[in-house]
């Protein structure tokens, strides 16, 4: 049974992604339609690019909330047919040295686990 996440749910927690070995720190996530969107903040001169880690990781992904006591609270493994990467906006213009990139998972569906 597909587990829609609630806006609630997202302002409430904090949440990281599990692709493969590696947890990735998310800090925004939001459905456009069927598509999920998720966005980290990440350095301006950073190498690591976020689309790599979905393109590897196809079909699934974990998706983990924790709770404000730092403990895992609820996890949904998302399954998606490809990641498209929606490129980078910088958060603060004037230094410019931070920057939030997004990654949009086409035809997304999260599962409960």
């Amino acid at each position: 049974m597909a587990m829609v996440f609630g806006r609630e749910i997202l302002r409430t927690f904090r949440f990281v992604i599990e692709v493969g070995p590696h947890t990735l720190g998310i800090a925004n996530a939001r459905w456009e339609g069927t598509n999920l969107i998720l966005m980290r903040a990440v350095p301006k001169d950073s190498s690591d690019d976020l689309i790599t880690w979905f393109a590897g990781a196809k079909p699934a992904v974990a998706f983990i909330l924790f709770g404000q006591d730092g403990l895992q609270a609820r996890c949904w493994r998302i399954k998606y047919e490809r990641a498209v990467n929606r490129g980078f906006d910088f958060l603060d213009a004037k230094k410019d040295e931070v920057a939030c990139e997004a990654v949009c998972l086409v035809n997304a569906s999260a599962e409960a686990v």
